[in-house]
């Protein structure tokens, strides 16, 4: 997929790869912006709905705190109340109790307490001795008379072992542990009478809140539903909002306790819930608020929303710029461009107008200078090169003529073979082959294998002209005979280095010719054992000459600059030349080629 793309992103035009280049270069800063303001707007949100949410569950615990405290001021003025205290200890019988219920002032606190708290649902006041309780109640409920039925309970017994203190409990309508007809679940204050003389209980006393009447509290901080639960050591929650029975499970186990530490307001995350709770540990009250996450996630909604349109319309608006942007840069690339092809049509008056002297404007002018150049390089050189080499071609063709050559010397070969001069007929042969393999078929390369055989052929016949005084060898790698190289390389080195060396030595010498592997060349050598050169006499063997001079009378003639400048225009400066002589001791030339050279048939 990588290279599907790469492969087409290399065919767009430049103008779109700008485009899309512009895109990938500030998409990632787009996003981390995104990024960073859909969190801060996400942050924002959410603290100022935890601040909402713990602000509902905060009001609701201190309602309920408030209603608590102002029932357990109440329960704690029956219980210090001497008259109270003297009609629940004092003997009698049940009609004489009544009557001090009925006549004793103390007790018509009861009557306005109902009459002007209307959250308390009843009241009832039970003697240990087992008489007729004293309670009234406003929703029709009734409770238990015998005082011995109540005993057993869990209520009495809680608030028995709190010896005097309040206990809360949560009574559902279907619970008639204490009531013998049950309207409606409660709230309600248990906690036993003292008498602190005889230290031992003499009454029970019990207060009930409507449980519908704290909804109805609830209810008007906040909509969602909520439950009441109070649990076993008395402390009353409220939870609000929509709760499963895990919920419930979670906020009612003592893990919660654990997780809320000791601060008294805070929030969970519990599953897919959000839990804010307030508490106030004097009063035994806790309220939980929980909200579902998908609440919490609709609320955020806004701000993905916001950070999407906010990177959706960026992006839009930064196509037209992009394009514009691109057009600028792409304009005169296209000017130049049209030129060029009117150029390669033939067309080398063109030059483009540029008006900046930035890169574009760099490319423009040199490209003009590059037409002009090569236009004046057309009307003079060029053409003049051209018929100089017509003229030098047309001379050469006139002096000789190859088919009558060859004919020429082979029928020489035969007659001299056939009067039995063999060394002659091989002269004739060697020299007839080195006229073939240097002519090529009018090819500019050959292999090396012919190359050797020219040089093989050459050698042979110096070899009968000097006799005794020359000795050559010839080592080649038999792998690399396949090898391409342009024709007449190493026979101008050779014919140098007998004629310039080994000659004008009279007791002649030694020509060496090793052809090998070297890394990634393959390297060509030729050594003498002839009269060497001096470091001017090496360097002018690669100077042309100037003027009219007699090529013959040159040092290493005309052939070994023509075999360089023909090596530099076919392998540039891939390859090397290398000549080591010392005067008296010969010298070493090193050609280093590449493995394989490209052919192009000459016209």
């Amino acid at each position: 997929m990588a290279r599907f793309m790469k492969s087409h992103f290399r065919n767009f035009s430049i103008k779109y790869k700008l485009v899309i280049m512009l895109y990938v270069a500030i998409l990632p800063f787009l996003f981390i912006l995104i990024g960073y303001l859909y969190y801060t707007m996400q942050k924002s949100t959410r603290e100022s709905l935890s601040t909402a949410y713990q602000e509902i569950a905060r009001q609701t615990n201190a309602t309920i705190d408030f209603i608590q405290t102002d029932v357990e001021d109440i329960s704690t003025y029956v219980c210090i109340n001497e008259s109270v205290k003297k009609g629940l200890s004092d003997g009698g019988s049940t009609e004489e109790l009544k009557k001090t219920w009925r006549n004793d002032s103390s007790m018509n606190f009861f009557m306005d307490i109902i009459g002007t708290k209307s959250y308390i649902s009843f009241i009832a006041l039970y003697a240990n001795n087992g008489f007729e309780p004293y309670y009234i109640t406003t929703d029709t409920s009734v409770l238990i008379d015998d005082i011995n039925e109540i005993m057993p309970t869990d209520y009495y017994q809680d608030a028995s072992e709190a010896k005097g203190a309040p206990v809360w409990h949560y009574i559902d309508k279907a619970d008639h542990s204490l009531f013998e007809i049950n309207k409606s679940a409660k709230i309600v204050m248990n906690r036993v009478i003292i008498n602190h003389m005889e230290v031992k209980n003499i009454g029970y006393l019990m207060v009930g809140i409507n449980a519908s009447y704290l909804k109805k509290i609830c209810a008007t901080v906040s909509s969602p539903d909520e439950g009441i639960i109070v649990q076993e050591n008395g402390e009353i929650l409220v939870e609000k909002g929509e709760i499963d029975s895990e919920v419930k499970e979670y906020i009612i186990s003592s893990s919660i306790k654990k997780d809320m530490g000791e601060s008294n307001t805070g929030s969970l995350n519990y599953n897919e819930y959000m839990i804010f709770f307030s508490r106030t540990g004097e009063r035994h009250s806790e309220v939980y608020y929980v909200v579902p996450q998908t609440i919490m996630n609709q609320r955020y909604g806004s701000a993905r929303y916001v950070s999407l349109l906010l990177m959706v319309g960026v992006l839009l608006l930064l196509l037209p710029i992009s394009f514009l942007l691109s057009g600028l840069i792409v304009k005169p690339l296209k000017k130049i461009t049209d030129s060029m092809q009117k150029f390669k049509k033939g067309d080398f008056k063109q030059q483009v107008k540029y008006y900046s002297h930035d890169e574009i404007g760099e490319v423009a002018k040199c490209y003009n200078d590059m037409v002009k150049n090569i236009k004046e390089l057309i009307d003079t050189k060029y053409l003049l090169e051209i018929k100089e080499k017509e003229s030098e071609l047309s001379a050469l063709q006139a002096q000789i003529n190859p088919h009558f050559l060859y004919n020429t010397l082979d029928s020489i070969y035969w007659k001299v073979l056939m009067d039995g001069n063999k060394d002659t007929a091989e002269m004739v042969y060697s020299l007839a082959r080195i006229f073939r393999l240097s002519l090529n078929r009018g090819k500019g390369f050959t292999t090396v294998e012919k190359e050797i055989e020219l040089v093989e052929h050459y050698l042979l016949i110096q070899k009968m002209r000097f006799v005794e005084k020359l000795e050559y060898t010839i080592s080649v790698d038999e792998s690399l005979k396949d090898y391409i190289l342009p024709k007449l390389v190493l026979q101008p080195f050779v014919e140098n280095a007998i004629v310039h060396g080994i000659e004008q030595e009279g007791n002649g010498g030694s020509v060496r010719v090793i052809v090998k592997r070297e890394d990634d060349k393959m390297c060509f050598i030729i050594e003498d054992s002839g009269k060497g050169m001096n470091t001017e006499q090496v360097k002018r063997l690669f100077e042309k000459p100037k003027g009219d001079v007699n090529i013959s009378k040159t040092p290493g003639g005309y052939a070994i600059s023509n075999v360089y400048d023909r090596l530099c225009l076919t392998f540039k400066k891939n390859f090397s030349l290398i000549i080591e002589s010392k005067v008296d001791e010969g010298t070493r030339v090193i050609i280093r080629l590449p493995y394989t050279v490209i052919l192009e048939e000459e016209n």
